[in-house]
């Protein structure tokens, strides 16, 4: 029975295969009306744009300030001192003008000192700015001057000396630091003939006081000492025929109050004029 059964479906299975091959062969000869194999065309995968990232930000610098330079401060000594000095001639002819630059520019309320021995006396002499104070000493051969103030701002590099004639001569300018510029006392000695230079004398008030002592003589000596504690700061001369000069100044802080005094020995005799000055 089950082969019986079995023939049975096979015989079902190959007419309806038969039924299916009949409805689907071509009734024309058109090709279209047979059944073709789709051809399977793969769609094509839409690839998404990628959305820009944003640009990376530059970074900003941020600014230094650049630093203000802070000026360094001038100390002030405990005592007055000598800071710098120079000194000049009309060397072996006559000028109307003797000049001279500073080492260094000053600085503001410096005490700065300017000293000038002519020959002949006549010459008037002036300084190329203004402000200064004088001490002058002009009746004799050779005239001798000096001038003093407090450096300002901005102060001029260069002191220049108008002698008002062509003469002979010669100057030297000094810078102390440490004292206020006050006069306290001065000496005049005109007319001194000799080897031995005495400058006047007088009493300071205060300790810490800057005293200088100068002359002039005609015609020029050297000096080799100075008595009193002094320092001998200058010996100069021109060599102008007939009117040679010389300038010869030294100095002393003082450490009490009290009698300032010194004498200066020449190489030779001659005629000179002196003065002494103390600044507080």
């Amino acid at each position: 029975m089950t082969r019986t059964l079995l023939a049975a479906v096979l015989a079902v299975s190959l007419s309806v295969t038969a039924v299916w091959a009949a409805a689907f062969k071509g009734t024309t000869t058109n090709p279209g009306n047979k059944f073709v194999a789709a051809t399977f065309i793969p769609t094509a995968t839409r690839t998404s744009t990628p959305t820009p990232l944003p640009p990376t930000p530059t970074p900003t610098s941020t600014p230094t300030n650049t630093p203000t330079r802070t000026p360094t401060a001038t100390s002030t000594p405990s005592a007055p001192v000598l800071v710098q000095k120079s000194w000049n001639t009309t060397g072996a002819s006559s000028a109307s003008a003797i000049g001279q630059f500073w080492p260094s520019t000053p600085v503001a309320g410096d005490l700065l000192v300017v000293v000038a021995a002519v020959n002949p006396a006549s010459a008037v002499l002036t300084l190329n700015t203004a402000g200064w104070s004088s001490i002058v000493l002009n009746t004799t051969t050779p005239s001798t001057y000096l001038w003093y103030r407090a450096a300002v701002s901005s102060e001029n590099i260069a002191v220049i000396v108008t002698l008002g004639s062509s003469t002979s001569g010669a100057m030297a300018i000094f810078d102390y630091r440490g004292v206020t510029g006050t006069l306290d006392n001065d000496g005049l000695l005109r007319g001194g003939s000799g080897s031995t230079v005495t400058t006047p004398s007088f009493s300071t008030l205060a300790a810490k006081e800057v005293v200088i002592s100068c002359f002039g003589a005609a015609p020029n000596k050297t000096v080799s000492s100075w008595s009193g504690s002094f320092t001998a700061e200058v010996d100069i001369a021109s060599t102008a025929a007939g009117t040679n000069t010389e300038l010869a100044c030294a100095d002393r802080i003082t450490t009490v109050a009290g009698l300032q005094s010194t004498t200066a020995t020449l190489s030779n005799t001659t005629s000179w004029n002196a003065l002494m000055v103390a600044w507080q």
